[in-house]
């Protein structure tokens, strides 16, 4: 029997609300895991009984072993970090930091939903994330000289943009 016993609860896991596309719920992928693991069934029977493919069930089987009934439990599929999305912001920051340098400005603060400013001296102030109410002035500023410039007219391609004169960035 799969189902939880006194001595071996399911933890809550019904309490867990699944994926809208997932095929398994908690409950039913521990009742996979257990005919592979503690009841010998090849994975490729299970996942045609289960309605998945083999690969999936062999990962819950293996989070089986690795966690017991505990591993059943939804997770986020959101990376813990995104290296490559840090590093391109780092990029931007200096570019821009360098950019006012040039130009006499000093950039002592910075407000952001993400960013890194500690390497470069200046203090980050936090935004919440996807909030216009917070980020509009920048969102606008974003916005004004791409609609007012970069596509106020057709261009053929992006090169021929990017190389059309800058006749409307005399306010930036």
């Amino acid at each position: 029997m799969c189902s939880g016993t006194a001595e071996e609860p399911l933890h809550g896991l019904e309490a867990f609300a699944s994926h809208p596309n997932a095929t398994l719920t908690p409950r039913t992928r521990l009742r996979l895991a257990r005919l592979i693991v503690e009841q010998d069934w090849r994975p490729a029977e299970a996942a045609k009984m289960f309605m998945v493919v083999e690969k999936a069930a062999r990962e819950w089987a293996q989070r089986y072993r690795d966690e017991g009934p505990a591993g059943m439990t939804d997770r986020s599929s959101r990376p813990r970090r995104s290296p490559a999305r840090t590093v391109t912001a780092i990029a931007v920051l200096r570019r821009a930091v360098a950019w006012f340098t040039g130009r006499g400005v000093t950039v002592e603060r910075l407000l952001s939903d993400n960013g890194a400013c500690a390497e470069l001296g200046i203090r980050h102030e936090r935004t919440r994330p996807y909030r216009p109410e917070t980020n509009s002035d920048i969102e606008r500023f974003h916005r004004t000289p791409a609609d007012g410039w970069a596509h106020a007219r057709h261009h053929a391609s992006e090169t021929e943009r990017r190389t059309a004169p800058p006749s409307r960035l005399h306010f930036l």
